[in-house]
């Protein structure tokens, strides 16, 4: 299976969150799946061990500031 999860932070600035994010990740990798990250703060599409996939700027400035407020 191909899993696709998006993150609305940069997993950088949230040491926790990453830990819990990537041990997920493992998880689903060890049962044979396929992982693929997206993150909206960067605009950012990036393989788990870190590989950039895509990056568009257009899409990191869109709407982030209400992201964050709804997040909150």
């Amino acid at each position: 299976m191909k899993i696709a999860y998006v993150l609305g932070e940069d997993l950088e600035s949230h040491p926790g969150l990453k830990n819990k994010v990537m041990g997920q990740v493992k998880v689903w990798e060890q049962r044979g799946n396929e992982v693929v990250l997206i993150c909206h703060a960067l605009g950012t599409v990036f393989e788990p061990s870190g590989n950039v996939i895509q990056s568009d700027g257009v899409l990191a400035g869109r709407d982030y500031n209400r992201l964050q407020a709804k997040n909150r």
